[in-house]
């Protein structure tokens, strides 16, 4: 069901949680254009991958470094399989 009209408080409200939202991302893409910087200066001073540094992260957020860790065994039991490894 569709609405015509808003009272003003509604779109008080509305216009608060647009200018909020815009608010947060963009602080939310200044701080990820942050966290690219320091990757990259990161990686190439301790000559680490870029993409070591991200899994790394994701591991982290995820808390399942062990789930990688089998999935990556389990990757190197196929590939041993098919005389790859």
């Amino acid at each position: 069901m569709s609405r015509s009209s808003y009272t003003a408080d509604e779109k008080q409200r509305i216009t608060d949680f647009i200018d909020a939202a815009v608010s947060t991302l963009n602080e939310i893409d200044v701080l990820k254009t942050g966290l690219a910087d320091t990757k990259k200066a990161l990686a190439e001073e301790l000559d680490i991958p870029a993409k070591v540094l991200n899994k790394a992260i994701a591991a982290a957020i995820k808390a399942n470094l062990d789930d990688v860790k089998d999935d990556l065994d389990q990757v190197e039991l196929v590939l041993q399989a098919a005389g790859r490894a």
